[in-house]
């Protein structure tokens, strides 16, 4: 499978300090990639705690990047398991 996802998100403030951290995103991309997606990162400057999940040129998910849990390879996170199944 060679489907690409690409995953746009924005900055959020973390103890004071507004800008962009893919943290948060590492499991899913974990999961998508362990699916056979290629996944690609970027990060927008005009997005604000946002995330846009992006299949085949259409939006499959809007969430704001503090819903994914921090941390881990995505395998106890809903989220990730929710976009996992969309895409």
């Amino acid at each position: 499978m060679n489907t690409e996802v690409h995953i746009w998100h924005g900055r959020y403030r973390v103890a004071g300090i507004c800008k962009n951290r893919n943290f948060r995103l590492m499991g899913l991309h974990e999961r998508l990639s362990k699916e056979g997606y290629a996944v690609y990162l970027h990060e927008l400057s005009d997005f604000y705690e946002v995330t846009e999940v992006e299949v085949n040129g259409e939006i499959v998910y809007h969430c704001k990047i503090t819903d994914f849990q921090f941390g881990g390879d995505g395998e106890l996170d809903p989220l990730c398991e929710m976009i996992v199944d969309k895409v």
